[in-house]
């Protein structure tokens, strides 16, 4: 019987058109609900102080000992210029990266599935932890958005092999250099996934196993990069 509730229950999420837009409100509701009610972290105060120094010197001075990329510091600058020195213009671009998380998973629909993309987004939307990094100003979460664009990306190189996903996978990357040095780690865990994908489907063979046939050709390859690396210069 519930095994029999539990499968109506995710044929449902699947076939309503306006699961996303609930979801969506959802995160939306949980990020924005008395967002300056918490007082401000230590490393939000550090982050401010970084945007304090830019606006007396007009750039962020890159120093490499800090580990952390550029993008956060001046997005947080075009934020508090619009919006006044304060707790929520600090937290307002992480919240709107949280929820574009929560987005960015129905992107998988075609990858994974529409109920697997929609539950994921849901959880995404309602998670402790997501919601309390979703309200906190630090770099953490403009990682995760860019992972997930970089993976979305290689996926859909794999599975499609169309342009769009070179641009996803591209411009990923670049996010994640941007944000934090620690990209390095995602990179190398996506390297050792190959191996062992490589394994696995040796031991167990996946129907559709072989890479799509490729339909960007080097002049898409070289846009991309060359946008990506003028991204980080």
């Amino acid at each position: 019987m519930l095994r029999n509730q539990l499968e109506a229950w995710r044929t449902r999420l699947a076939e309503t058109g306006w699961t996303p837009w609930l979801i969506l409100g959802l995160a939306i509701f949980l990020r924005f609900f008395l967002l300056g009610i918490k007082p401000p972290h230590f490393d939000e105060g550090i982050n401010g102080w970084f945007v304090d120094q830019m606006m007396k010197n007009g750039f962020y001075k890159y120093d490499p000992t800090n580990y952390h990329g550029p993008l956060h510091f001046y997005v947080l600058l075009l934020s508090q210029t619009l919006f006044g020195r304060n707790v929520w213009a600090l937290r307002l671009p992480v919240v709107l990266v949280s929820i574009s998380c929560v987005w960015l998973a129905f992107k998988f629909e075609p990858l994974v599935g529409r109920t697997e993309s929609r539950i994921a987004a849901l959880a995404m939307a309602v998670s402790p932890g997501f919601v309390f990094y979703g309200r906190y100003s630090i770099h953490e979460v403009w990682l995760v958005l860019f992972s997930m664009l970089f993976i979305l990306g290689l996926l859909g190189l794999w599975k499609f092999g169309a342009g769009e996903y070179l641009w996803c996978a591209g411009m990923g990357l670049a996010g994640m250099i941007l944000t934090k040095e620690t990209y390095i780690i995602h990179l190398g865990c996506a390297a050792l996934a190959a191996p062992v994908l490589f394994v696995s489907n040796r031991l167990n063979r996946l129907p559709d196993e072989r890479p799509a046939k490729q339909t960007w050709d080097y002049v898409d390859l070289t846009l991309v990069i060359g946008v990506g690396a003028a991204a980080i210069v």
